[in-house]
């Protein structure tokens, strides 16, 4: 997976997080979706791209060219 997309997956988890918190601090909730269900959602996504993007550096030669279409 290219570091561009990890990345794009982080900026949607925080997207979502950022959504929760303002459902958590204005007490709204949408059926079954609370700040809470969607701040557990965003973080586990947020941990998920940041261990993908940890183990693509790990397992992958050095380069210096274009670091996002790695």
């Amino acid at each position: 997976m290219k570091n561009r997309y990890i990345l794009l997956i982080f900026v949607f988890a925080t997207a979502i997080v950022i959504f929760g918190s303002l459902l958590k601090i204005l007490h709204y909730q949408f059926g079954a979706i609370n700040g809470s269900v969607l701040l557990t959602i965003g973080m586990m996504t947020q941990v998920l791209a940041c261990l993908m993007f940890v183990v693509k550096l790990l397992f992958t030669p050095k380069d210096k060219s274009n670091f996002l279409d790695k």
